[in-house]
């Protein structure tokens, strides 16, 4: 796992990616930094400046996230790592580990401007402290999702633009669930939608029957004593389901100083979510 971190490190710097990403990122908080902080007098850079340049993740973040297995594929080198005596969950997680790095030392130049702050105006830092923690929370997330979709293509254009539509897409959940009807029924139907996914994801995962109905019966089973117990929790529930899976709106509480566990959990589930489908991915094509 250490030879891949290595390599994918040595990779990035010695092109461009890692000082174009980096770059990218310091002019874009550099202007908003100006804006709020200079211009306009706010001391608060966790609660001004880190949420306005949350969007700019939609085009940054594909930029180190779309050659991690697409160019491999391209360039046939995904042979030579499928065939290597270590296991495919070490060599997902080397490769996470180093895009995941460089966005921490991206995020250790960033930290350079509360502190130029500190000088001109008093700087609450532990709003600030909580707000690079959730800025490197809500990256991993979004960079799970580029990871992923990497493993699906071996053009690293296409990659990088599904990978800047899901992102946007999370991004604008909390948009979208307010055009949600608010009825139980139609919480009900998402649920059950909800259901058949998990079963096609068993399916596709293990190629056997009775865990996809195992899945698909435990989750009506819960969906339907739900119902009984108290029907009313299904009110708005499409709404709050979609609302649950926002990942912009659970940085807000780091932004504004609050440590919130249940948001930490959040995030690291949903990494461990994308990276299970992405050894699941590399898995397929490994035996294939």
């Amino acid at each position: 796992m250490l030879a891949i971190f290595k390599r994918e490190m040595q990779g990035y710097f010695t092109s461009m990616i890692a000082y174009l990403f980096m770059a990218g990122f310091v002019v874009v908080v550099g202007i908003y930094f100006m804006y709020y902080c200079v211009i306009n007098g706010y001391a608060d850079f966790a609660g001004a400046v880190l949420p306005s340049t949350c969007i700019w993740f939609s085009l940054l973040i594909p930029i180190i996230t779309m050659r991690l297995w697409a160019e491999e594929r391209k360039q046939k080198t995904d042979q030579l790592l499928l065939t290597a005596p270590i296991s495919v969950t070490r060599i997902v997680l080397g490769k996470y580990l180093a895009v995941v790095t460089l966005f921490a030392i991206t995020l250790l130049v960033l930290f350079l401007f509360p502190v130029i702050l500190s000088f001109y105006a008093d700087v609450a830092w532990p709003s600030v402290f909580t707000g690079f923690l959730g800025y490197l929370l809500l990256g991993c997330s979004l960079i799970s999702i580029g990871f992923f979709i990497s493993t699906l293509t071996e053009n690293q254009i296409v990659s990088a633009v599904v990978s800047a539509v899901l992102v946007l897409m999370f991004f604008f959940l909390n948009n979208l669930a307010d055009s949600f009807p608010g009825r139980a029924r139609y919480s009900i139907m998402m649920l059950g939608v909800v259901v058949i996914g998990i079963m096609i994801l068993f399916y596709t995962s293990t190629h056997k029957y009775l865990p996809s109905a195992i899945a698909g019966v435990l989750g009506i089973g819960a969906i339907a004593c739900g119902y009984f117990i108290n029907p009313s929790m299904y009110e708005d529930g499409a709404a709050k389901f979609v609302n649950w899976f926002s990942v912009l709106d659970r940085f807000y509480s780091f932004s504004d100083g609050l440590l919130n566990v249940s948001s930490i959990v959040y995030y690291l589930s949903f990494v461990g979510v994308f990276l299970f489908l992405t050894i699941r991915s590399i898995e397929k094509k490994r035996w294939n």
